[in-house]
């Protein structure tokens, strides 16, 4: 007969013995369990938590992004908006005064001719000079005239010059004024109204960009 059998309560001593140090075994793996649960949820929670920064990082860096870019084709938008302004000004400008010169006498325009011949004329070195005109104007370009040009540049600069007439301009989109060449042909100064106005055109858009836009908060940055 066995001891356990002998003794029922060394049987059910043995058989606490054994629950007891399940229950600690169980305790323990329980203690570890959570424990492992802990950590896991710590590590998830600060997971999260970066990853919720980092998307909010994310959305605040997409969001910045999206506010230059927006602004930058804002201003440009803008930028080229007050050229094309700006341009059409300054052609407006320009196709009036081109009307206004249409419409000019013929005193005056005899006035405007002799004063353009003039200023090309001291543009150039040398005294000989041919003097080219619109067809339009080829009655106003006299004898007297020409003289009455010379004179003057004489007048202004000690020179005395020879001019004479020369081919008429071809181009019948010249309203007036004249092409003046020197005599060998290496030198030429366009005084056509046309010439004249292209080249003050850079002026009108300084003009009307310090003036017009200015005035209004149009200023160029």
């Amino acid at each position: 007969m066995t001891d356990s059998a002998k003794n029922p309560n060394a049987t059910e001593a043995l058989r606490e013995e054994i629950l007891q140090d399940a229950r600690r075994k169980a305790r323990r793996t329980l203690q570890r369990a959570h424990k492992q649960v802990a950590r896991t949820e710590k590590r998830a929670a600060e997971a999260a938590s970066s990853t919720h920064k980092r998307v909010l990082e994310e959305a605040a860096g997409r969001a910045r992004r999206f506010r230059r870019n927006t602004l930058a084709s804002v201003e440009t938008e803008v930028k080229r908006e007050r050229l094309k302004a700006r341009q059409r000004v300054v052609d407006e400008i320009y196709q009036a005064a081109l009307e206004r010169l249409r419409r000019l006498s013929d005193d005056r325009s005899a006035s405007a001719l002799r004063e353009l011949i003039v200023e090309g004329v001291l543009e150039m070195a040398g005294e000989g000079f041919e003097v080219h005109v619109a067809h339009g104007q080829q009655k106003l370009l006299t004898d007297e005239l020409l003289s009455d040009a010379a004179g003057e540049v004489q007048r202004r600069s000690a020179r005395q010059v020879r001019l004479s007439r020369g081919d008429r301009i071809g181009s019948t989109a010249v309203l007036g004024g004249a092409i003046v060449v020197s005599a060998d042909g290496k030198q030429m100064v366009d005084n056509t109204f046309e010439g004249r106005l292209k080249r003050m055109k850079s002026k009108l858009r300084l003009v009307v960009a310090g003036v017009l836009f200015a005035e209004g908060g149009w200023a160029d940055d």
